[in-house]
This record gives structure tokens, sequence and C-alpha cells, in this order.
């Protein structure tokens, strides 16, 4: 569909819709289609659009998608009353951080502070935990008290500070990045992308995971 290709997705959401009549996403994807459809071919679709919608939101009432496409639909037709009536109903629905946001927008309102986001993504070794030093040591640093050393072991990279682990590089993880929740910021480079948490951060080449660090949050909670 974001491809302009919106008879082609029609088609496809028509497909789906023969094996499930009741697929709230095949419906989803109907109504957003038949608009676009009218907005590339100048005919007015958007009151069926919107109709497949208001069927998607009372047959599930907590579909999100159905709430925020709809007051999407309605702002773009500049119908200024029922669009904040919508704006207001999918404040109530669960929607991801960046569209809720966006939704607050619409309304005036200040936006949430963002709460942390764990990748949930458990590390090879555990971070703080005290132990010798394993694998092949490549560094290592003393300045009075203070001792640092990092530690190669397989495709692993491991900063300890005296014996905690505070810092873990992998390469080529075996990790779907498609698993995890939005990160905290996404970040360009040059060949690829960087998705930072409060916890861990993946580098991201081609969409596929390149590499990896896990390091201890600022609350060590």
């Amino acid at each position: 569909l974001w491809k302009g290709d919106a008879s082609g997705a029609m088609s496809a959401a028509d497909e789906a819709l023969k094996r499930d009549a009741t697929l709230p996403e095949a419906l989803n994807l109907k109504a957003l289609a038949l608009y676009r459809f009218g907005v590339q071919t100048g005919i007015d679709t958007a009151d069926r659009a919107l109709k497949v919608l208001e069927i998607l939101q009372r047959r599930y009432p907590d579909y999100a998608p159905a709430s925020y496409n709809r007051a999407v639909l309605l702002t773009e037709r500049q119908r200024s009353a029922a669009a904040q009536e919508a704006w207001q109903q999918a404040l109530e629905q669960p929607l991801p951080v960046a569209y809720a946001q966006h939704v607050r927008e619409q309304l005036g309102r200040p936006a949430a502070a963002p709460a942390p986001v764990r990748a949930q993504v458990p590390a090879p070794i555990a971070l703080g935990s005290s132990s010798s030093e394993s694998g092949t040591v490549t560094q290592r640093l003393r300045l009075g008290s203070f001792r640092a050393s990092v530690s190669v072991q397989e495709d692993l990279r491991i900063l300890r500070l005296g014996r905690s682990v505070e810092l873990i590089q992998q390469a080529h993880p075996d990790l779907d990045p498609i698993t995890l929740p939005r990160p905290k910021l996404r970040h360009r480079l040059p060949s690829g992308e960087l998705w930072l948490y409060e916890d861990f951060a993946l580098e991201l080449r081609d969409g596929l995971s390149h590499r990896a660090w896990w390091f201890a949050p600022q609350d060590r909670s």
C-alpha cells in the first residue's frame, strides 16, 4: 500500500477476507487501500473507507489501528468535529508510543514523558556479575585503585571494571530485530542503523543484526 499500489492492496485485502471475513487486519487494510485508491483516481471513496473502519471499531473495540486510522482520515477530509471525537477515542487505545504522542499533539495535549524502554534481550553474561577474566585479555587499564580490562571470548568482547562485567559486545548476534520493541532512539549510520534502548544497543545492516551491546542501565533496576 505504501508503495502506491492501492489497487493491489485492495485485492490482497479482499483475498484475505474471502478466507476470513472477520479478520481485523484485512478490514483495516481494505479501508486504507480504498481511501488511497480514491485519492489516486480522484474518486470520492472516503465515506466508504470510513464506513469499513466504523464496522471494524464496532466488531473490535480494542483494535487500536481502526480508531487511529479513522481519526487520520477524518482529519485529512477536514471534518474537524468528528476528527476531534475520533482522536479522543484513539487516545484511549493502547497505541505505540510514537502514535500516542501524535494523538496527543492532535488534541493539543502535552506529550507524556517517555517511559524507559528495555529491550528484554538476555545478555550472554550477567551484567554487574563478579567474575574472573576469561578468554584473551586484549587491554588493561590501571589508575591508582581503578582496574579495567577488555577480554575476547569467542564472539564476545567484555569490559570489566575491577571484576564486574559492565559492557558486552557481540558480533553478528542471532537476533531477529522484528521481535524487539520500538527503540528509545534510532540513529542513521553510513552503513545502516543503530537502535538504542536503556540497557541494549543494536547495529543493523540491510535490516539484519550486525552487532549488539549490552550495558547496565543507570538505575540498575
